[in-house]
């Protein structure tokens, strides 16, 4: 042992650094006569003091603890995370408390596994604390509830009440696929031989008042829907499909069902001026048509095209004229590519389009704006009609002419008082804020000098102003096609 003059004390070094050094493990012992002894040690591992390890341990287990690199080992000397363990992890928790691990997010504790102390079928929730609920419980015998805590069968999803509204309740069972290759998504109902398996639906939570169902009957391998307390469809039976509804027709292979003479593998009909169904398969694809009636003008075919593509036509019923295509024409949008179309446009398209010709309609009414629209960037100061520039910060603001700061950079005509109600960048516009001249058909627009936000049909000339041209007469009073030129002369 070493004491230095500095106060410091060492043990196995004479150069303590701190007030106690010591060089070597550390043992502690109950007793003289003890043999049992517990040791405080440390292991390099060559990386300097960083790479270091504290190690406590025993005589008869060796190295119990190990902190190395800010990691803690239990049961290991090399923990790869913040706690690495070797073996079991032991919770006690009391009778009526619950413990579990809890995880935190920036100080906010998110979401949790706790087990439920003194509570019937020990459970083991996933637990949201930010709202306090309990999203999936887990009983010992087995069952699951997801949305309840009283699960009663071994898998048991719910959905809360909220006041009046409805809420849906939805078991989604999804395939992953590679370009190329499409998944399975299957869902298995298996029994034992002579067992009864099948799909219940009804407003009911016993088994026996569920007022329809499709159920599989193993012993005669029968498949058969119910609905009101009556089978109204078996499939399996001697006649391979019986349908409980009394004009249902068999002709050869196809079915008819409110048609006595069915032409089609199935043919459904109903007497009235809709809900009329008729599928086809022909020797080149298999093909899908709806038609107003069995003596109609008009029908629409889906159909398996070549080169593994889909085809929706709609002609005459001989399908040798075709019919006009008719896309929510008495409202709603219309999405491509994407299953959440905006709320604000006809057509939402996710991807390239690629076309020949695109036509513009011509306003026919004031405050019409057609064309290329965008909605980035912010505003400041502007209103419907105004001929607005982006500025460096992007912001659009009025342009002027009398600056080149209000005048070089990308322009366009405000459809509303923010960039979110849209900037047409080219196209029609008719809007009398926009410009205040009325000029032939076919003379230039100017970007105006002394009003900010109009166009002009006068050229400026005064000294350090910009001339730059932003679009063309139409002839129409306050319609202009704007196409403001990438070009301008800033006057000398």
């Amino acid at each position: 042992m070493y004491i230095g003059s500095t106060g410091n004390i060492g043990i196995g070094t004479a150069s303590p650094g701190d007030k106690l050094e010591v060089v070597g493990n550390i043992r502690l012992r109950q007793s003289l006569s003890n043999t049992e002894t517990v040791y405080i040690s440390t292991n390099a591992r060559g990386g300097g003091t960083a790479d270091a390890d504290l190690r406590l341990g025993n005589s008869i287990n060796g190295d119990v603890l190990t902190v190395h690199n800010a990691n803690v080992g239990i049961g290991t000397t090399s923990p790869g995370e913040k706690l690495s363990v070797t073996g079991n992890i032991e919770v006690n928790v009391g009778a009526a408390s619950a413990q579990g691990l809890i995880f935190n997010e920036n100080g906010t504790q998110t979401m949790g596994i706790k087990y439920q102390g003194g509570q019937s079928g020990n459970p083991i929730d996933i637990f949201r604390y930010q709202d306090n609920t309990t999203k999936v419980r887990f009983l010992e015998n087995g069952n699951v509830g997801i949305g309840t805590t009283s699960p009663a069968t071994l898998i048991h999803t719910a959905t809360p009440a909220t006041g009046t509204a409805a809420v849906n309740n939805e078991l989604r069972i999804q395939s992953t696929h590679m370009s190329g290759y499409g998944g399975k998504a299957i869902v298995n109902l298996l029994t034992s031989q002579y067992g009864y398996s099948g799909i219940y639906m009804g407003d009911n939570t016993t088994f026996s008042s569920q007022p329809s169902y499709i159920e599989h009957v193993d012993s005669s391998s029968m498949l058969k829907y119910k609905s009101s307390g009556t089978h109204s469809m078996y499939i399996g039976t001697a006649t391979k499909m019986n349908i409980g509804v009394t004009a249902t027709y068999f002709t050869g292979n196809n079915v008819g069902i409110g048609v006595t003479n069915p032409s089609s593998m199935l043919e459904v009909y109903r007497n009235s001026s809709s809900y009329v169904a008729n599928f086809v398969d022909t020797d080149t694809r298999a093909s899908l048509k709806l038609r107003s009636s069995s003596n109609g003008d008009g029908q629409i075919t889906f159909s398996q095209g070549a080169s593994a593509s889909s085809i929706i036509q709609t002609s005459n019923v001989l399908a040798t004229t075709p019919r006009n295509l008719h896309l929510n024409p008495f409202g709603g949008n219309v999405s491509i590519g994407t299953a959440t179309p905006s709320s604000t446009k006809k057509l939402d398209v996710a991807g390239n389009i690629q076309t020949e010709i695109i036509e513009y309609k011509k306003p026919d009414a004031l405050n019409q704006f057609r064309g290329e629209v965008v909605t980035f960037g912010s505003q400041s100061g502007i209103a419907q009609g105004d001929v607005v520039v982006l500025n460096t910060s992007g912001q659009w603001v009025k342009a002027q002419a009398n600056s080149g700061t209000t005048s070089k950079s990308l322009l366009g005509v405000a459809m509303g008082t923010t960039a979110a109600a849209g900037i047409l960048v080219r196209g029609f516009v008719r809007c009398t804020a926009t410009f205040s001249q009325s000029l032939n058909a076919g003379n230039p627009f100017y970007l105006s000098a002394t009003t900010s936000g109009d166009a002009t049909g006068t050229i400026p000339t005064t000294t350090g102003h910009i001339a730059r041209i932003v679009g063309y007469a139409t002839g129409v009073t306050a319609e202009m096609y704007f196409c403001p030129d990438n070009t301008f002369v800033e006057i000398a």
